[in-house]
């Protein structure tokens, strides 16, 4: 398997035939042509990830060649190879999105280096361009129904069938197979027939239940209670053993079907009316028929709506790691943040929700970092210095989170971690009652990580009295307090 396509341009055959067998030696393939003509008639047949051009060649220039490689395979990197640096053949060149450019004559170390970092910038923009369409993708997926709009539904659904088939009470059961439990996703009139609903088919097993019900609906009668409309061959009645009463001690009838997804039952939706009134008809079946099949589509799409969720999550954490691992000294930073973050939540009284937002914020929360390492790879000692320094590394990163609603919390903290209470963090100044715990929580905790990693010979003491000193400015004082007990309380944990 290759390393990458590289597309070698220059007029002078030695030149040309030395960096192709440097880079062919070392496991790219490559491909050398001496006119930039036959560079962009070779591009239109073949796709590249790299093309190297001399500047100056007969007819059509390297630059002119960037120029109309830009246009034909926006995704090719290119750089140029000159004998004639000037500042202004930089610049021309850095218009015209070349990434670099290559001084003739150039050591085989140094084509090599050229050519690794920018396969690299390649690799990032590839990056970006996946999460663009992971974006894309979840804009598509606004338009399905969110949480509260499940809800909404699901209470319409329920309205609707019980006004229908003139019932006194029902609810809206969802399977969750992740516990082998139960959700009550909606509940009309008498509250406690969904719960002892519930707790029947709780008792029968969800398993058994949802391969039985698949067969058909389910007419239960309270005993005693005559049925007074001929239905069988289109329900199947309620027997003892299929686990205890769902009305209790009231007469009534209970009519209940099958929320069936692409073959897959995920719930039930049920009504009840007592003794005395019309009995369930065809007719009732045929309108729950349709409400099902309502509730199964918006089932359905909640799922993949949580999937899209959990797909751009991982997305998003994969392109975390990615930019921990640019540095030997920030590999795992986030994930340590993430970990450690989280418990001293739990220690700072978050709740679960917050609890899950605030590990969201902390293993994200230096992503940005990856628009400043492409800005920096290849362009010398002061841009790698301002990544480093990272300033503007928090509103990129908030930035890359705008697309997803679903993690505003989380992108509250991304975008604060480096705020203050003094005031004198960055990007936005805040102070400390524009600021909550969560936010609190990530600053100490990654000020204490990137110390550890840039000092490891730092002392316990030291460091508790770094986190000291910045109690008030740096740090909120309650949970920098909290943080040291807990340091204290684990005999040194969570050092290193």
């Amino acid at each position: 398997m290759t390393k990458g396509k590289i597309l070698v341009v220059d007029d002078e055959a030695l030149v040309r035939q030395t960096m192709h067998d440097v880079l062919q030696g070392d496991g790219y393939q490559v491909t050398a042509v001496g006119t930039a003509e036959g560079a962009l008639e070779t591009a239109q047949m073949e796709h590249f990830d790299l093309v190297l051009t001399d500047i100056r060649m007969p007819g059509m220039s390297g630059v002119d060649l960037t120029r109309q490689l830009g246009k034909l395979s926006p995704e090719t990197v290119c750089v140029l190879i000159t004998g004639y640096a000037t500042i202004q053949t930089a610049r021309e060149a850095m218009q015209e999105g070349a990434y670099d450019y290559i001084l003739k004559p150039f050591d085989k170390n140094g084509l090599r280096m050229s050519v690794a970092n920018a396969l690299e910038r390649k690799r990032l923009r590839d990056e970006n361009a996946r999460l663009r369409e992971l974006i894309e993708l979840y804009g598509i997926s606004q338009a399905v129904a969110t949480g509260t709009e499940q809800q909404e539904l699901q209470e319409s659904v329920l309205r609707t069938a019980a006004a229908g088939t003139r019932s006194a009470s029902g609810a809206v059961l969802l399977f969750d197979k992740a516990v082998k439990g139960i959700i009550v996703g909606a509940k009309f009139g008498r509250g406690e027939f969904a719960v002892q609903l519930a707790n029947a088919l709780l008792q029968t097993g969800v398993d058994a239940f949802t391969a039985r019900i698949k067969r058909g609906p389910y007419l239960y009668c309270s005993p005693g209670l005559g049925i007074t409309q001929p239905l069988s061959g289109w329900v199947s009645q309620w027997s003892p053993q299929d686990g205890p009463p769902i009305l209790g001690r009231e007469n009534g009838q209970a009519l209940m079907l099958p929320v069936e997804a692409e073959g897959e039952v995920v719930g039930v939706l049920a009504v009840s009316k007592p003794a005395g009134g019309r009995s369930f008809a065809q007719g009732d079946l045929n309108l729950l028929t349709i409400l099902c099949a309502q509730l199964a589509m918006a089932v359905r799409s909640r799922q993949r709506f949580s999937e899209m969720e959990e797909s751009c999550q991982c997305s998003l954490r994969t392109v975390a790691e990615l930019v921990d691992g640019l540095s030997p000294r920030t590999r795992g930073h986030m994930e340590r943040v993430a970990r450690w973050s989280r418990e001293l939540g739990k220690r700072a009284g978050l709740n679960d929700r917050e609890l899950e937002a605030l590990e969201t914020g902390a293993r994200l929360h230096d992503i940005g970092k990856l628009g400043m390492a492409q800005a920096a790879l290849g362009q010398g000692a002061e841009a790698v210095l301002d990544w480093e320094r990272g300033d503007a590394h928090p509103v990129l990163g908030e930035e890359v989170l705008a697309a997803f609603p679903f993690l505003a919390d989380a992108r509250r903290i991304v975008r604060h971690h480096h705020e203050r209470p003094d005031g004198r963090g960055f990007p936005d100044g805040l102070t400390a009652r524009d600021m909550n715990a969560s936010i609190y929580v990530v600053q100490v905790v990654n000020f204490y990580d990137n110390l550890i990693s840039a000092c490891p010979t730092l002392s316990p003491g030291e460091i508790v009295a770094q986190l000291v000193q910045g109690k008030g400015t740096r740090f909120d004082p309650g949970i920098a307090d909290s943080f040291i007990q807990w340091i204290g309380d684990s005999d040194g944990a969570p050092l290193r």
